[in-house]
């Protein structure tokens, strides 16, 4: 259990993905928090202290882009970003690490691939 204690905010419009991600990392130990777009996962964070925070872009009401901005200015949030998204063009993925993304990966992917990169991000971050 690598994520044993931490908490792991999720932003994802795709509920079969959300439900996925979570499955994922709550049988490695996480306590995982989701929404389905920005705002709410911003309003999440303003209330919790998350380890680490995994968003999609692309999503209704409040995407990724906005969602990271507001969090790394109106939060001073230190935690690690990990973006997931299925436009993973190299716009995308620069915009989203100039907002304060630390890493961005590409859908779909491994459950492997997911817990050892938020192990790795969180572990870097501490």
């Amino acid at each position: 259990m690598r994520l044993k204690g931490k908490r792991i905010y999720i932003a994802d419009d795709d509920e079969e993905v959300r439900e996925a991600i979570t499955i994922i990392l709550e049988e490695e130990g996480a306590k995982v928090i989701g929404g389905i777009d920005g705002s709410q996962l911003f309003t999440s964070v303003s209330f919790g202290n998350p380890d680490c925070i995994i968003i999609d872009l692309y999503m209704p009401n409040s995407d990724g882009f906005d969602a990271i901005e507001a969090m790394k200015d109106f939060l001073s949030l230190n935690c690690p970003i990990l973006v997931l998204t299925g436009y993973a063009t190299e716009e995308n993925i620069a915009r989203a690490l100039e907002l304060g993304a630390t890493e961005c990966i590409k859908k779909p992917l491994k459950a492997d691939e997911l817990i050892d990169t938020v192990v790795r991000l969180i572990d870097d971050s501490s």
